[in-house]
Protein backbone atom coordinates (compact mmCIF):
# COMPACT_ATOMS: atom_id res chain seq x y z
CA UNK A 1 0.00 0.00 0.00
CA UNK A 2 1.22 3.83 -0.83
CA UNK A 3 2.22 5.44 2.49
CA UNK A 4 0.77 9.10 1.09
CA UNK A 5 -2.73 7.80 0.12
CA UNK A 6 -3.24 5.33 3.54
CA UNK A 7 -1.66 7.94 5.84
CA UNK A 8 -2.50 11.66 4.65
CA UNK A 9 -5.71 11.45 5.44
CA UNK A 10 -5.54 10.43 8.88
CA UNK A 11 -2.41 13.24 8.91
CA UNK A 12 -4.96 16.01 7.47
CA UNK A 13 -7.77 15.29 10.38
CA UNK A 14 -4.65 15.77 13.27
CA UNK A 15 -3.69 18.54 11.51
CA UNK A 16 -7.25 20.30 11.69
CA UNK A 17 -7.05 19.72 15.46
CA UNK A 18 -3.65 21.12 16.14
CA UNK A 19 -3.78 22.69 19.15
CA UNK A 20 -6.66 22.55 21.02
CA UNK A 21 -8.42 25.82 21.43
CA UNK A 22 -8.82 27.94 24.84
CA UNK A 23 -11.98 26.20 26.71
CA UNK A 24 -12.72 29.97 28.36
CA UNK A 25 -15.06 31.98 26.87
CA UNK A 26 -13.80 34.13 24.23
CA UNK A 27 -15.09 37.63 23.56
CA UNK A 28 -14.09 40.42 21.58
CA UNK A 29 -13.11 43.38 23.88
CA UNK A 30 -11.94 45.87 21.90
CA UNK A 31 -11.16 47.20 18.21
CA UNK A 32 -8.49 48.31 16.05
CA UNK A 33 -10.17 51.79 14.79
CA UNK A 34 -7.35 53.58 13.04
CA UNK A 35 -4.03 53.11 11.62
CA UNK A 36 -1.39 53.85 9.51
CA UNK A 37 1.60 51.56 7.38
CA UNK A 38 2.05 47.93 8.54
CA UNK A 39 0.15 45.95 11.46
CA UNK A 40 -0.01 42.81 12.57
CA UNK A 41 -2.17 41.21 14.89
CA UNK A 42 -1.90 37.64 16.51
CA UNK A 43 -4.72 35.67 17.37
CA UNK A 44 -4.43 32.48 19.01
CA UNK A 45 -1.90 30.62 16.69
CA UNK A 46 -3.70 32.91 13.28
CA UNK A 47 -1.37 35.80 12.18
CA UNK A 48 -2.66 38.31 9.67
CA UNK A 49 -1.90 41.97 8.45
CA UNK A 50 -4.22 44.04 9.56
CA UNK A 51 -6.11 45.32 6.14
CA UNK A 52 -8.80 47.82 7.24
CA UNK A 53 -9.92 49.11 10.52
CA UNK A 54 -12.93 48.11 13.18
CA UNK A 55 -11.04 45.22 13.40
CA UNK A 56 -12.61 43.43 16.34
CA UNK A 57 -9.96 42.24 19.04
CA UNK A 58 -10.24 39.72 21.81
CA UNK A 59 -8.35 38.60 25.45
CA UNK A 60 -4.88 37.67 24.37
CA UNK A 61 -4.49 39.38 21.08
CA UNK A 62 -1.07 40.82 19.75
CA UNK A 63 -0.76 43.97 18.32
CA UNK A 64 2.83 44.53 16.92
CA UNK A 65 3.74 48.02 14.44
CA UNK A 66 6.37 48.64 12.25
CA UNK A 67 6.78 51.70 10.74
CA UNK A 68 3.11 52.20 11.34
CA UNK A 69 0.74 53.46 13.88
CA UNK A 70 -2.74 52.21 15.52
CA UNK A 71 -5.35 53.32 17.75
CA UNK A 72 -6.98 50.67 19.66
CA UNK A 73 -10.33 51.44 21.63
CA UNK A 74 -12.02 48.86 24.34
CA UNK A 75 -15.65 48.33 24.39
CA UNK A 76 -15.28 50.84 27.80
CA UNK A 77 -14.42 54.10 26.07
CA UNK A 78 -10.81 53.45 26.95
CA UNK A 79 -7.98 54.15 24.46
CA UNK A 80 -4.55 52.77 23.62
CA UNK A 81 -2.09 54.89 20.97
CA UNK A 82 0.58 52.22 19.43
CA UNK A 83 4.17 54.18 18.45
CA UNK A 84 6.16 52.37 15.71
CA UNK A 85 7.88 49.14 16.48
CA UNK A 86 5.97 48.49 19.09
CA UNK A 87 4.64 45.26 20.13
CA UNK A 88 1.92 44.43 23.03
CA UNK A 89 -0.65 42.07 24.35
CA UNK A 90 -4.04 42.87 25.38
CA UNK A 91 -5.73 40.92 28.36
CA UNK A 92 -8.72 41.36 29.98
CA UNK A 93 -10.58 38.87 32.42
CA UNK A 94 -11.75 38.68 36.18
CA UNK A 95 -9.36 38.61 38.62
CA UNK A 96 -9.76 37.24 42.46
CA UNK A 97 -7.32 39.43 44.64
CA UNK A 98 -6.38 37.22 47.60
CA UNK A 99 -5.38 40.19 49.47
CA UNK A 100 -8.82 41.85 49.53
CA UNK A 101 -11.04 38.91 48.70
CA UNK A 102 -12.69 40.23 45.83
CA UNK A 103 -13.13 39.89 42.25
CA UNK A 104 -12.55 42.87 39.68
CA UNK A 105 -12.69 43.34 35.92
CA UNK A 106 -9.04 43.74 35.11
CA UNK A 107 -7.21 44.69 32.00
CA UNK A 108 -3.51 44.47 31.37
CA UNK A 109 -1.87 45.98 28.28
CA UNK A 110 1.89 44.47 28.43
CA UNK A 111 4.55 46.59 26.38
CA UNK A 112 7.24 44.16 25.40
CA UNK A 113 8.76 46.37 23.38
CA UNK A 114 8.27 50.11 22.35
CA UNK A 115 5.74 53.20 23.44
CA UNK A 116 2.03 53.43 23.69
CA UNK A 117 -0.49 55.93 25.65
CA UNK A 118 -3.17 54.62 27.26
CA UNK A 119 -6.40 56.73 28.54
CA UNK A 120 -8.91 55.33 30.77
CA UNK A 121 -12.61 54.19 29.96
CA UNK A 122 -15.93 54.63 31.54
CA UNK A 123 -15.95 51.25 33.72
CA UNK A 124 -14.70 50.32 36.78
CA UNK A 125 -12.00 47.87 35.26
CA UNK A 126 -9.03 47.63 36.57
CA UNK A 127 -5.93 48.95 34.35
CA UNK A 128 -2.44 48.00 34.48
CA UNK A 129 0.27 49.22 31.91
CA UNK A 130 3.11 46.57 32.35
CA UNK A 131 6.06 45.52 30.66
CA UNK A 132 8.66 42.61 31.36
CA UNK A 133 10.31 44.50 34.07
CA UNK A 134 7.41 46.31 35.75
CA UNK A 135 3.82 46.66 36.60
CA UNK A 136 1.88 49.82 37.08
CA UNK A 137 -1.61 49.69 38.15
CA UNK A 138 -3.74 53.43 36.91
CA UNK A 139 -6.16 55.14 37.97
CA UNK A 140 -8.70 57.96 36.32
CA UNK A 141 -5.26 58.26 34.41
CA UNK A 142 -3.58 58.95 31.37
CA UNK A 143 -0.52 58.19 30.70
CA UNK A 144 2.85 56.62 28.16
CA UNK A 145 4.56 54.03 29.03
CA UNK A 146 7.63 52.38 26.94
CA UNK A 147 10.06 49.48 27.76
CA UNK A 148 13.42 49.77 25.41
CA UNK A 149 14.78 45.66 26.59
CA UNK A 150 15.95 47.32 29.75
CA UNK A 151 14.45 49.64 31.35
CA UNK A 152 10.43 50.62 31.62
CA UNK A 153 9.12 54.71 31.18
CA UNK A 154 5.80 56.46 32.67
CA UNK A 155 4.62 59.25 32.16
CA UNK A 156 1.34 60.16 33.81
CA UNK A 157 -0.56 63.33 32.63
CA UNK A 158 -3.21 62.81 34.88
CA UNK A 159 -4.53 60.33 37.27
CA UNK A 160 -2.08 58.51 39.24
CA UNK A 161 -0.06 55.00 38.68
CA UNK A 162 1.12 52.11 41.86
CA UNK A 163 4.09 50.88 40.79
CA UNK A 164 5.75 47.77 41.28
CA UNK A 165 9.25 47.45 40.08
CA UNK A 166 11.69 49.77 38.88
CA UNK A 167 10.34 52.57 36.69
CA UNK A 168 11.86 55.96 35.51
CA UNK A 169 8.89 58.40 35.81
CA UNK A 170 10.00 60.75 32.92
CA UNK A 171 9.10 62.32 29.56
CA UNK A 172 8.72 58.87 27.92
CA UNK A 173 11.21 58.42 24.71
CA UNK A 174 10.31 56.40 22.27
CA UNK A 175 12.84 53.10 22.17
CA UNK A 176 11.97 53.05 18.01
CA UNK A 177 13.17 50.35 15.48
CA UNK A 178 16.98 50.05 17.65
CA UNK A 179 15.35 48.73 20.50
CA UNK A 180 13.14 46.32 17.41
CA UNK A 181 15.83 44.55 16.10
CA UNK A 182 17.03 43.73 19.79
CA UNK A 183 13.52 42.51 20.99
CA UNK A 184 13.11 38.55 20.85
CA UNK A 185 9.46 38.98 20.99
CA UNK A 186 9.02 41.60 18.20
CA UNK A 187 11.18 39.34 16.25
CA UNK A 188 9.50 36.21 16.61
CA UNK A 189 5.82 37.59 16.05
CA UNK A 190 7.93 39.09 12.83
CA UNK A 191 9.32 35.82 11.60
CA UNK A 192 6.05 34.07 12.49
CA UNK A 193 4.11 36.34 10.21
CA UNK A 194 6.36 35.62 7.32
CA UNK A 195 6.75 31.96 7.79
CA UNK A 196 2.14 32.12 7.91
CA UNK A 197 2.37 34.15 4.77
CA UNK A 198 4.72 31.18 3.06
CA UNK A 199 2.21 28.69 4.43
CA UNK A 200 -0.76 30.68 2.77
CA UNK A 201 1.37 30.55 -0.76
CA UNK A 202 2.72 26.80 -0.77
CA UNK A 203 -0.26 25.23 0.85
CA UNK A 204 1.98 22.62 2.04
CA UNK A 205 0.72 20.79 5.18
CA UNK A 206 4.11 21.00 6.46
CA UNK A 207 4.35 24.83 5.72
CA UNK A 208 1.02 25.17 7.88
CA UNK A 209 2.29 22.96 10.38
CA UNK A 210 5.46 25.03 10.71
CA UNK A 211 3.29 28.25 10.70
CA UNK A 212 1.14 26.86 13.71
CA UNK A 213 4.95 26.52 15.63
CA UNK A 214 6.14 29.90 14.54
CA UNK A 215 2.90 31.50 16.17
CA UNK A 216 3.20 29.59 19.78
CA UNK A 217 7.13 30.15 19.74
CA UNK A 218 6.13 34.01 19.84
CA UNK A 219 3.84 32.72 22.70
CA UNK A 220 7.34 31.27 24.54
CA UNK A 221 9.31 34.45 23.78
CA UNK A 222 6.74 36.53 25.47
CA UNK A 223 6.73 34.20 28.83
CA UNK A 224 10.24 33.66 29.02
CA UNK A 225 10.34 38.31 29.05
CA UNK A 226 7.70 38.16 31.30
CA UNK A 227 9.73 35.50 33.62
CA UNK A 228 11.47 39.09 34.39
CA UNK A 229 8.65 40.67 36.25
CA UNK A 230 8.95 41.82 39.85
CA UNK A 231 5.20 40.63 40.14
CA UNK A 232 4.72 37.16 41.70
CA UNK A 233 1.30 36.62 40.02
CA UNK A 234 2.78 38.00 36.65
CA UNK A 235 5.41 36.52 36.95
CA UNK A 236 4.21 32.52 37.66
CA UNK A 237 1.13 32.71 35.29
CA UNK A 238 4.38 33.21 32.12
CA UNK A 239 5.49 30.25 33.80
CA UNK A 240 2.09 28.31 33.20
CA UNK A 241 2.16 30.20 29.64
CA UNK A 242 5.60 28.73 28.78
CA UNK A 243 5.18 25.29 30.07
CA UNK A 244 1.47 25.08 27.54
CA UNK A 245 3.61 26.69 24.90
CA UNK A 246 6.27 23.85 25.62
CA UNK A 247 3.79 21.35 24.94
CA UNK A 248 2.14 23.11 22.40
CA UNK A 249 5.48 23.64 20.53
CA UNK A 250 6.35 19.83 20.93
CA UNK A 251 2.88 18.95 19.17
CA UNK A 252 3.67 20.98 16.24
CA UNK A 253 6.44 20.09 15.73
CA UNK A 254 5.95 16.39 15.75
CA UNK A 255 3.22 17.54 13.08
CA UNK A 256 5.83 18.88 10.89
CA UNK A 257 7.94 15.90 11.02
CA UNK A 258 4.72 14.15 9.87
CA UNK A 259 4.14 15.87 6.76
CA UNK A 260 7.79 15.93 5.99
CA UNK A 261 7.30 12.06 5.94
CA UNK A 262 4.62 12.22 4.01
CA UNK A 263 6.22 13.89 1.53
CA UNK A 264 9.04 11.69 1.19
CA UNK A 265 7.01 8.37 1.09
CA UNK A 266 7.80 6.92 4.43
CA UNK A 267 6.84 3.43 4.60
CA UNK A 268 3.87 2.73 6.81
CA UNK A 269 5.61 1.38 9.75
CA UNK A 270 7.58 4.50 10.62
CA UNK A 271 4.46 6.52 9.35
CA UNK A 272 2.11 5.08 12.10
CA UNK A 273 4.50 5.48 14.87
CA UNK A 274 5.23 8.95 13.87
CA UNK A 275 1.32 9.48 14.16
CA UNK A 276 1.09 7.38 17.25
CA UNK A 277 3.62 9.71 18.55
CA UNK A 278 1.60 12.81 17.61
CA UNK A 279 -1.44 11.22 19.35
CA UNK A 280 0.34 10.99 22.29
CA UNK A 281 2.35 14.31 22.40
CA UNK A 282 -1.45 15.95 21.78
CA UNK A 283 -3.16 13.84 24.74
CA UNK A 284 -0.48 15.61 26.80
CA UNK A 285 -0.61 18.89 25.62
CA UNK A 286 -4.61 19.04 26.10
CA UNK A 287 -3.49 17.75 29.62
CA UNK A 288 -1.52 21.07 30.22
CA UNK A 289 -4.04 23.57 28.79
CA UNK A 290 -6.87 22.11 31.18
CA UNK A 291 -4.34 22.35 34.13
CA UNK A 292 -3.79 26.10 33.04
CA UNK A 293 -7.80 26.77 32.66
CA UNK A 294 -7.83 25.71 36.04
CA UNK A 295 -7.10 28.92 36.87
CA UNK A 296 -9.87 30.37 35.95
CA UNK A 297 -12.63 28.47 37.73
CA UNK A 298 -15.99 30.35 37.18
CA UNK A 299 -13.54 32.83 34.55
CA UNK A 300 -11.64 34.13 37.34
CA UNK A 301 -8.07 33.92 37.37
CA UNK A 302 -7.64 32.63 40.80
CA UNK A 303 -3.59 32.93 42.12
CA UNK A 304 -3.96 30.44 45.21
CA UNK A 305 -3.76 28.00 42.34
CA UNK A 306 -0.75 29.03 40.56
CA UNK A 307 1.47 26.92 42.11
CA UNK A 308 -0.56 23.71 41.57
CA UNK A 309 -0.72 24.74 37.52
CA UNK A 310 2.88 25.56 37.13
CA UNK A 311 3.67 22.15 38.44
CA UNK A 312 1.08 20.28 36.42
CA UNK A 313 1.78 21.88 33.13
CA UNK A 314 5.02 21.25 33.57
CA UNK A 315 4.96 17.55 33.99
CA UNK A 316 2.20 17.60 31.04
CA UNK A 317 4.69 19.80 28.70
CA UNK A 318 7.87 17.13 29.51
CA UNK A 319 5.75 14.40 28.56
CA UNK A 320 4.49 15.75 25.35
CA UNK A 321 8.27 16.69 24.18
CA UNK A 322 8.75 13.10 25.38
CA UNK A 323 6.70 11.55 22.94
CA UNK A 324 6.81 14.07 20.34
CA UNK A 325 10.63 12.85 20.37
CA UNK A 326 9.65 9.80 18.49
CA UNK A 327 8.12 11.25 15.61
CA UNK A 328 10.69 13.94 15.15
CA UNK A 329 13.80 11.42 15.51
CA UNK A 330 12.24 8.99 13.00
CA UNK A 331 11.89 12.28 10.64
CA UNK A 332 15.69 13.19 11.39
CA UNK A 333 16.42 9.73 10.89
CA UNK A 334 14.65 8.93 7.03
CA UNK A 335 14.46 12.93 5.65
CA UNK A 336 17.75 14.81 7.09
CA UNK A 337 17.86 17.10 4.65
CA UNK A 338 14.67 18.49 5.67
CA UNK A 339 15.91 19.47 8.96
CA UNK A 340 19.08 21.53 7.51
CA UNK A 341 16.63 23.49 5.22
CA UNK A 342 14.18 24.07 8.13
CA UNK A 343 17.23 25.50 10.45
CA UNK A 344 18.43 27.15 7.58
CA UNK A 345 15.30 29.27 6.32
CA UNK A 346 14.77 30.00 10.27
CA UNK A 347 17.51 31.50 10.25
CA UNK A 348 17.40 33.67 6.43
CA UNK A 349 14.10 34.99 8.31
CA UNK A 350 15.05 35.54 11.71
CA UNK A 351 18.16 37.90 10.59
CA UNK A 352 15.73 39.26 7.92
CA UNK A 353 13.16 40.47 10.97
CA UNK A 354 16.38 41.82 12.76
CA UNK A 355 16.09 44.54 10.00
CA UNK A 356 12.23 46.02 10.19
CA UNK A 357 12.56 48.62 7.87
CA UNK A 358 9.22 48.82 6.54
Amino acid sequence: MNSRSSILPIFLALLLCLFACKSRVEEHIAKISAFKGEVIVQSDTRILRVAQSRLALKDGDRIQTKQAEARIIFNDGAVMNIWPFTSIAIQEREEKSVSENLKKIARRITCFIGKLRFKTGTSKTKNYLQTPTAVCGIRGSEGDIAFDNTDTYLKMYTGEAKVVGEVKMEVVKDPGIGAAKKSRVYRSLATAHSIAERAKATGKAADVAKAKVAAVKVAKESAVELQKNPDDVVKKEAKVALNVAAADIAVGEAEVAVAQLVEAGASDADMQTALDAVRESKAKAVKARKAADSLYAGEVLDPEKLDEAIADTGTAAEKAQSAAEEATSIRDKIVPEAVQADAELSGQLYQLEASPSQ
